[in-house]
């Protein structure tokens, strides 16, 4: 009897339909006469998986990378030149007719209009930091797409670099002279496909 059904229960995996459906089957112990239990006689299995687009790889001295600035007097804002270049370079890119681009990911905490907010927690300079390209200034309060960031065609080629600069600006709620102090800020930023 237990074999028939152990036999019944394999078979019932495999057919019938795929709302569980229960069945007291009357089994008894020969020695004591009692019921033992129920048999689940359908159900089934669920299988999710994803396949995904190849993508490009972001060299890895570029994905998490310090940029140290001039050292100036506050006086000199606006008077020299402090601008730093800097890059994110792509790699192992699929030979694919899309378009890729860069978004910079920055929240209106972390933003002075168009610019990358300083927010050293401790004596911080009155300064901002304009990020552009040679396309001109990216403009970080623009959603994706419109920051100013040049798109690139990935059927061109497998390596992509995209070149910016940093450069130290009056805070815009500054009206007088800037105070000294540090900088410091945080540009987030993720390879976006079209």
């Amino acid at each position: 009897m237990k074999k028939l059904l152990v036999a019944l229960s394999v078979a019932s995996l495999f057919a019938g339909s795929a709302v569980a459906n229960v069945e007291e089957l009357t089994t008894e112990d020969p020695t004591s006469h009692e019921f033992i239990g129920s048999v689940v006689k359908n159900g089934q299995i669920q299988f999710n998986g994803q396949l995904l687009a190849p993508t490009c790889s972001i060299v890895s001295d570029d994905q998490n990378q310090v940029v140290n600035l001039e050292t100036i007097l506050t006086t000199d804002l606006g008077q020299v030149d402090t601008k730093k270049p800097f890059k994110v370079s792509l790699e192992k890119c699929p030979n694919v007719n899309k378009l890729v681009s860069l978004h910079f990911n920055v929240d209106e905490n972390n933003r002075d209009g168009a610019h990358l907010k300083n927010t050293f927690s401790g004596n911080k300079a009155d300064v901002s930091l304009k990020i552009s390209s040679g396309e001109g200034l990216i403009d970080l309060s623009k959603p994706s797409g419109e920051q100013g960031v040049e798109s690139k065609n990935l059927s061109s080629s497998q390596e992509l670099e995209y070149n910016f600069t940093v450069e130290y600006v009056k805070a815009s709620n500054v009206t007088g002279e800037v105070n000294p102090g540090a900088v410091q800020a945080t540009l987030p930023f993720t390879v976006i496909y079209k």
